[in-house]
Order: structure tokens, then C-alpha cells, then sequence
């Protein structure tokens, strides 16, 4: 199920719309499984995620040193431990937007397809889920000048430098170490959790360079009676060409 956790934020309105913008493959992946991927976190490619800003490592290092009368060596490989938290935390990352987004179209679906859900259904599609899976809005700092808070996990994999402020994001989270979590199977670079598709996806649009879904990918939104919207986004077509 999804807990609440008072050290992380969440959108004021619990019908706050999210969107996930999937290569086909992973939507009907979604829908044939009816499980949710998770990430583990130290495969995302920003190299800077789950890792501590400038100034916070700083201090923690300065902090360990005090703390245990220890040289400069052994301070920071206590920063470094703090920050190897993060491999216990799996991940599923959504965009907070009242509507769709050329960018995360451009980013993460240039030809796929986009979900959209709302703050309340993404609760409630894990009802059914027996471990445990919690979340909130991601902050967003520099990484060369701001201090973070440091004393809780999750400021660490909820903290993304600055130059990813546009993804918006509301990040799902599966700690792996919680004790209803540790019999989930650990894939090479996930882990995959149950999840009430039709609860979890409100309706489907379909990528705006496109006219239709494909057969496949249509069986099962018919299947789970999910439906399915137009982009509203507007293309120029190039001469002599036509929406796939």
C-alpha cells in the first residue's frame, strides 16, 4: 500500500493530474503485466542522483571528523557509506503538470504515448499491494551551492540538482530494507511491483506525430476499458509525409 511519510511533500490537491510519458513497449508491458517497474536508483543516468549537494558533503565530512576524533581519510568515507544509501531505493517518476508537455514528449516519448493519473489514484492503485511504497515532489537545489538537510534517507534520493527542474517530478519510492519489502524479486536493474492498472492510469493520449495505437497496445487498453485521448499538441508535417 502507499504510506505518507512526514518528512516528504506532496501536492496540496490530491487530484493533482501526473503524467508518464512511456515507449510503447513499457506501456503495453504495464498493461500485460499489470505491474509497475521500479528503478533502482544508481542506474538513472544523472550522475548526481542519490548523492549529496557540494556544501552538504562538506559538512558531513566535517561533521564525522568532530564526531569520532578521526582524520580527513576516514571522514569522507563516512560521507561516502551515507551516500550508498541510496541502492536500497527503487523508483517510478512521474511529471506533475496540469496538462501535457512538449518536452517530456521530446524527452521520454517522442514517438510512444502518454499516461495520465491523478495524486489520489496513485494512492489508491496499491491498495492491494502487500509491501510497502511511499513518495512525494522532488526538491530541486544546486548542487554547487546549497546545504541539504541530512538525518533522513529520503532527503537523499529526493533531492535532484537544478538543471532537471522542468521534469517536475512526484517520485514513487520502494525502499528496499523496509521489512515488508525485502521478499520482492530484484531484477537486474528494478524491481516489480503489482499494481491496479485501471486504477493507476485515468486515460491514455496518443503521441501527437502519430494517428493510432497499435493493435497490440489497443487490445489491452480496451481490455483494462482505459481511454484514450487525442494529443493536443499540433505538428507541421513535412512535405510528403504522413503521421505514422
Amino acid at each position: 500500500m502507499f504510506e505518507r511519510h512526514k518528512t516528504l511533500r506532496y501536492p496540496a490537491n490530491t487530484r493533482q493530474p501526473l503524467w508518464r510519458y512511456f515507449p510503447y513497449e513499457r506501456l503495453l508491458d504495464l498493461l500485460q503485466s499489470e505491474e509497475l517497474f521500479f528503478t533502482h536508483l544508481p542506474a538513472f543516468s544523472d550522475g548526481l542522483e542519490g548523492s549529496l549537494t557540494h556544501r552538504t558533503r562538506e559538512h558531513l565530512a566535517r561533521w564525522f571528523k568532530a564526531q569520532n576524533h578521526s582524520n580527513e581519510g576516514s571522514a569522507w568515507e563516512e560521507v561516502k557509506k551515507y551516500e550508498e544509501n541510496q541502492a536500497e531505493f527503487f523508483a517510478s517518476c512521474w511529471h506533475m503538470n496540469e496538462s501535457e508537455s512538449y518536452l517530456m514528449w521530446k524527452a521520454y516519448a517522442e514517438r510512444g504515448i502518454a499516461v495520465r493519473t491523478t495524486f489520489e489514484r496513485v494512492q489508491a492503485s496499491f491498495d492491494g499491494f502487500a509491501g510497502a511504497i511511499t513518495g512525494g515532489t522532488v526538491d530541486y537545489v544546486d548542487f554547487m551551492r546549497e546545504r541539504t538537510p541530512v538525518g533522513n534517507v529520503f532527503n537523499l534520493v529526493m533531492t535532484k540538482d537544478i538543471p532537471y527542474f522542468d521534469e517536475r517530478e512526484f517520485r514513487l519510492l520502494l525502499w528496499k530494507i523496509d521489512p515488508r519489502n525485502v521478499d520482492l524479486a530484484r531484477l537486474t536493474k528494478g524491481i516489480r511491483v503489482p499494481v491496479n492498472v485501471q486504477m493507476l492510469i485515468e486515460r491514455v493520449f496518443i503521441n501527437p506525430l502519430r494517428d493510432s495505437v497499435p493493435g497490440e497496445l489497443m487490445e489491452q487498453l480496451d481490455r483494462h476499458k482505459i481511454v484514450i485521448d487525442k494529443s493536443s499538441l499540433k505538428y507541421r508535417q513535412e512535405p510528403g509525409t504522413a503521421p505514422v
